[in-house]
């Protein structure tokens, strides 16, 4: 795609604005595509995208036909596009925003010179507006919808109908637009949840569980606790993926019962991948997206279990804001604190100061130094924080 169409697009990624009018209005003009689509919607601080990758590998395994809408990309705008497993073409990208931008009043060559203001949409609007219309040209058998921010006034939230809602993981994230409690942000995530829809609840704190099950009796909601998956080879490393991927099958194996035997389904979890979640660049470089507390907890949880007694250098770069060390336990870890300032969105202007155990910060192309030759006090790096950092790392191209 003209990367001059791709700024522009970017360029609409202002402040956030949450609601659903402009969504609906959008969806209203392409016809409300959604309603001729099998969905699934999901919503959660952390464990979206790995929840969505065992779907999608469950539903390929059965032989479905899908789509997924997915947010941020890593590296290319087309990652948040994906059919059957793999991101969509330039050409389909672009025909879809032809399409849509047409609804717009304008035309994709004239994006750079057009406003938010003007075309009454978000860079996100216009994501969603063209992953119906490349799902429903595709004629998918299931889309596969992530939330942006939260739930309840998420863009998403607008699409209707949906066959099953998923609640992943809730934590404290985003807090100066969902609330400042863990009670307020649950309310926002649990708000996608429909009358008459079948609904899956990954494993959560106590506090979360009861809230959650509270909230759908007192509405007449379906909403089904999922197991954790116990003893299974998972493709996707740390034993917080066993909550992910229980949940996924929980969801896949009510949709499409007796659609795939154990075996079927053992092999296609084994094979599920996603970029950028404990993926190993080398066997001494680890890359994960720890982007809060929460996940940092996990991280820390799994280099406590994989890595015991080594000396790690842990590389972390965030987002302005982010709250990461709120209560963060790093006992039993040698780790070294670098950080990183990158320049994705929004990065902390002053890392460092955050930790007194902070180095001078480093910029991110310092990380292929890292990645080729391991400094020989260290026995891993981990690079973790924000996914834009971690685009950024692999836009090197090492």
């Amino acid at each position: 795609m003209d990367p001059r169409i791709l700024d522009a697009l970017f360029g609409l990624r202002g402040k956030v604005e949450l609601g659903l009018g402009p969504s609906n209005r959008l969806l209203e003009r392409l016809g409300r595509p959604e309603l001729d689509l099998k969905w699934v919607h999901l919503a959660g601080t952390n464990g979206k995208g790995s929840t969505l990758a065992g779907l999608e590998a469950l539903f390929l395994a059965s032989g479905a036909h899908t789509g997924a809408f997915i947010s941020p990309h890593l590296v290319r705008f087309n990652e948040r596009f994906r059919l059957d497993g793999q991101p969509v073409s330039d050409i389909q990208l672009m025909a879809a925003l032809t399409h849509v931008c047409a609804l717009l009043g304008t035309r994709p060559e004239a994006l750079p010179r057009a406003t938010e203001k003007a075309l009454g949409a978000s860079f996100f609007e216009i994501s969603l507006s063209l992953a119906m219309v490349i799902f429903k040209e595709a004629a998918v058998d299931w889309a596969l919808i992530e939330t942006g921010l939260g739930g309840r006034l998420d863009a998403t939230n607008a699409l209707q109908n949906p066959k099953a809602s998923v609640i992943t993981r809730i934590g404290l994230d985003h807090r100066e637009y969902l609330g400042e409690t863990l009670a307020e942000i649950a309310l926002e995530k649990l708000a996608i949840l429909r009358p008459h829809t079948p609904s899956f609840l990954a494993p959560q704190t106590p506090q979360i569980n009861q809230l959650a099950l509270d909230y759908a009796q007192s509405r007449g909601l379906d909403l089904q606790p999922c197991p954790t998956l116990e003893g299974w080879d998972l493709g996707l490393n740390g034993a917080h993926q066993k909550e992910n991927l229980g949940t996924a099958l929980a969801c896949f194996n009510h949709l499409c019962p007796n659609q795939l035997d154990e075996a079927a389904q053992k092999e296609a979890l084994a094979q599920v991948r996603w970029p950028g979640r404990l993926e190993y660049v080398n066997p001494h470089f680890l890359i994960d997206g720890a982007h809060n507390a929460q996940g940092l907890a996990s991280l820390f949880q799994y280099l406590r279990d994989q890595h015991p007694g080594k000396h790690i250098l842990l590389a972390l770069g965030w987002m302005t804001g982010k709250r990461l060390f709120e209560g963060l336990d790093q006992s039993g870890l040698d780790l070294t604190w670098q950080p990183i300032q990158g320049g994705f969105q929004g990065a902390e202007p002053n890392p460092e100061a955050t930790l007194s155990t902070f180095g001078p910060c480093l910029p991110t192309k310092v990380l292929s130094q890292f990645c080729a030759h391991l400094p020989p006090q260290f026995d891993l790096i981990v690079l973790a924080g924000s996914l834009y950092l971690l685009g950024e790392f692999k836009s090197l191209k090492l």
